[in-house]
């Protein structure tokens, strides 16, 4: 079986590394010749599960730094709201670290995950058309691809207009080297550096956020700021009514933008890559006829959908409540938020808050697949693919013609 993916980002050599692992043939077309990121960014623990099943932890965990602490401070004054214990009682509740690593040296590794896998990744490579129904990729230059699927991994692929709509936030990004922070010589801002910790201060419709990447030498600090302007900086795709036609699917940020308010964009790429890779290296396996792939390729990418749909819903809603609870505008709603902060936990047993509300909402966000049971997403996956095609061999032995479908 072929996959064609269009985009060589990190939501596309995720996708090649998955499939490739399942014994697909994978090919990355990229129209960059080379990609150049800074950023930072965080993998919370259901994340970094699927890049232990793709091989991929050690490194990211060699050249990221893994989160200890969790420090509330209040915005106006620095004052400490509260100290989260976050890397053991993370590991233990949710079977992996929460890491944070620039995108470049994410991209890197991928990279040369990509080379060891002999993935074919052609850069230069200007998507004109899509073919959905065929799977065939027409190039700028006239080349014509022929695959057995398509996947949309650079939101690029739309074959219709999709204009970003104004969003509520602005935010600015900022890396500051921690020999920068230590010249200055103030012990506050050693205190900064001492720990593997996650700070964010909280303020009225504002929250700034710094985490450590590059072994703590390096800090990403995001400044974010509530504004009702009608042009803004800071966009969201808007929903749309399906990630697949036929064979074709979008995948990652090319289908859906989470909020980054609670880090889960990634994550929920990296759990998009391991659902669809198993689904197609269970029906790899089964070797079914060439002419059978067109019509069992759009179930299994629709079986895809239904399983990852209500996933990325609920970090969407996730994301923009963690946006209202950082940014309350309101004096007394900040008292009451800070208060409640002051008990809270990222795990059942470290969350000493009301109701253990904190910890709850945490498991839903952190934990993946089903509470943060270890493997459970791909289990789950599996029981449905093989019941799927267990479904499809019962309806071919029934003596019994079912109507068409429209």
């Amino acid at each position: 079986m072929k996959v064609i993916i269009i985009g060589a980002e990190v939501d596309g050599l995720i996708c090649a590394i998955a499939y490739k692992r399942e014994q697909l043939d994978v090919i990355v077309l990229e129209q960059q010749a080379e990609i150049e990121v800074n950023a930072g960014i965080q993998i919370p623990p259901k994340g970094a599960r699927v890049l232990h099943q793709l091989d991929l932890l050690e490194a990211v965990t060699r050249k990221g730094t893994s989160t200890e602490y969790l420090d509330f401070r209040r915005f106006h004054d620095g004052a400490l709201i509260r100290s989260m214990p976050w890397g053991e009682p993370a590991r233990r509740a949710y079977g992996g670290p929460w890491l944070n690593i620039t995108r470049a040296d994410l991209l890197d590794i991928l990279l040369d995950k990509a080379r060891q896998l002999e993935i074919d990744i052609r850069p230069h490579a200007i998507v004109e058309e899509v073919h959905c129904g065929t799977a065939e990729v027409v190039l700028k230059d006239g080349a014509r691809i022929q695959g057995d699927v398509v996947i949309g991994a650079d939101d690029t692929v739309l074959n219709h207009p999709s204009p970003p709509s104004p969003a509520s936030d602005i935010a600015y990004q900022a890396t500051i080297s921690r020999s920068a922070l230590k010249a200055i010589d103030d012990g506050q801002l050693d205190e900064l550096c001492s720990k593997n910790k996650i700070t964010t201060w909280l303020g009225s419709a504002q929250h700034t956020v710094i985490f450590p990447v590059r072994q703590g030498e390096e800090l990403p600090t995001i400044l974010a700021h509530a504004t009702f302007a009608s042009q803004t900086t800071h966009h969201t795709l808007r929903d749309l009514p399906t990630w697949r036609n036929s064979r074709t699917l979008l995948l990652g940020t090319a289908s859906r933008i989470i909020p980054p308010y609670q880090a889960q964009d990634l994550a929920a790429t990296l759990e998009d890559a391991a659902v669809l890779s198993t689904l197609l290296g269970l029906l790899n396996h089964h070797s079914p006829a060439p002419d059978q792939l067109p019509r069992l390729l759009p179930e299994i990418l629709a079986l895809h959908e239904a399983l990852r749909r209500p996933a990325a819903t609920k970090a969407v809603q996730a994301g923009l409540l963690s946006c209202r609870v950082l940014q309350v505008g309101n004096p007394v709603g900040q008292v009451l938020r800070n208060w409640f902060l002051g008990g809270a936990g990222i795990t059942r047993d470290t969350d000493a808050g009301w109701l253990k509300l904190v910890s709850a909402q945490q498991e839903a966000t952190l934990g993946g697949g089903g509470g943060g049971g270890r493997g459970s997403l791909l289990d789950e996956t599996r029981a449905r693919g093989r019941g799927r095609e267990r479904g499809r061999r019962g309806r071919k032995r029934s003596t019994v013609k079912p109507p068409l479908s429209k």
